[in-house]
């Protein structure tokens, strides 16, 4: 059974050959799910990308959050009490892997759900947020006749649309297009850094389905 596995090996290292996990970087975490705790404030858990991360940090979670879609989103800050990964308390943390940060945040407020996704980080040096995203796709097999028929009628009012960014399942709609790019609409702030692959979910009938995956170019 361990046939060919070093050109699968080479394979896999090509695929995430892209992905910047230096120690000197700025540290930016993704957040994977947040819960309260009985005594203490909000554990955030997640993984960390680039950067180094360390007990005592204040730190900053991007896109903040908004109780009202008219208002603007409010920055959150909150600092960093104990790092754990299971049971091991840690003093700082490095690229890879699956931690959980209990931080200062209220553990009274309800927004848990909406963390989800979004970057956890230094104050300043974020990644910027976006409504409106350019994206360099490709369609699965299925949807390729649909879009073909939709460019030559040029129709580009779809449906809402998911995109998955990080962990997060954001509904937004697709603008404009053509057989290289989409040019999302997006319901909510998004973090997001260049060339991050994406996926994209569109509904049919009661059930949604993959229909495309890509890179981001830019935003706005």
């Amino acid at each position: 059974f361990d046939i060919n596995l070093n050109f699968i090996l080479n394979e896999i290292i090509k695929i995430n050959s892209c992905i910047s996990r230096g120690i000197n970087c700025y540290p930016l975490f993704i957040i994977v799910r947040v819960f309260n705790t009985k005594d203490k404030g909000k554990v955030i858990g997640g993984t960390l990308i680039q950067g180094c991360l360390e007990k005592r940090l204040t730190v900053e979670i991007k896109p903040g959050i908004s109780e009202n879609s008219l208002l603007k989103n409010k920055k959150i800050l909150t600092k960093i009490i104990e790092m754990k990964d299971n049971d091991i308390a840690l003093n700082y943390v490095v690229p890879g892997g699956l931690v959980g940060i209990l931080t200062e945040m209220d553990k009274q407020s309800n927004f848990n759900n909406d963390f989800i996704g979004r970057f956890l980080g230094i104050p300043g040096k974020m990644p910027e947020s976006y409504t409106k995203i350019l994206v360099k796709y490709r369609m699965f097999r299925c949807f390729e006749k649909n879009i073909d028929h939709r460019l030559d009628s040029q129709q580009t009012d779809w449906n809402t649309i998911i995109v998955t960014i990080n962990s997060a399942n954001v509904t937004g709609f697709i603008k404009k297009m053509n057989k290289k790019y989409l040019l999302i609409i997006l319901n909510d702030q998004t973090c997001i850094l260049r060339d991050q692959k994406i996926v994209i979910s569109r509904k049919i009938k009661d059930n949604w389905s993959l229909m495309a995956w890509g890179e981001f170019i830019r935003g706005g």
